[in-house]
């Protein structure tokens, strides 16, 4: 038997919801150990980049990894990203995020499925998404943020 569960306050309160535009989200890849090096490079950078989303994934026998920045702090990443061994596999792209703070997402189920469903009725796809115990993060090309933030404002409060 399987059991489904949303979170029915309509609209769900949350702490806040913000938005961050100035941001450019880099895509690379590379072996696993470059990875490890990765984070060894990080590191050693003085002040190291603000590194505000990432997400790695497997592909084959490589590794895939995307990490959101302020643009301003694109080209000490890129010299990270060389020493580490990576490469590119694709441009920067532009974007813009929209963060949603709790409370208490993790205990409220079917907090990401109402988002999506608010950005499927305005056809607005995010270009990545993270959700941890109290935020849920979207990435959106620049000119979909206000779209998107209308739309979200339809399920989700702040004070």
């Amino acid at each position: 038997m399987e059991t489904v569960a949303i979170y029915s306050e309509r609209p769900i309160k949350t702490y806040g919801l913000k938005v961050e535009h100035g941001l450019v989200l880099v895509t690379g890849q590379g072996r696993l150990a470059d990875l490890v090096a990765l984070q060894s490079s990080l590191a050693g950078v003085d002040p190291p980049p603000r590194v505000i989303h990432t997400s790695a994934w497997p592909e084959d026998d490589t590794w895939s990894i995307s990490l959101c920045l302020a643009h301003d702090q694109l080209p000490a990443l890129l010299a990270v990203l060389e020493r580490a061994g990576l490469e590119l596999s694709r441009e920067p792209v532009p974007v813009g995020l929209i963060h949603l703070q709790g409370p208490h997402f993790g205990d409220r189920y079917g907090i990401v499925s109402q988002a999506l469903e608010g950005l499927r009725q305005v056809a607005v796809a995010p270009l990545g998404l993270g959700a941890v115990v109290h935020s849920l993060f979207m990435l959106f090309e620049p000119a979909q943020c206000p779209t998107a933030l209308e739309a979200l404002a339809e399920y989700f409060s702040s004070p």
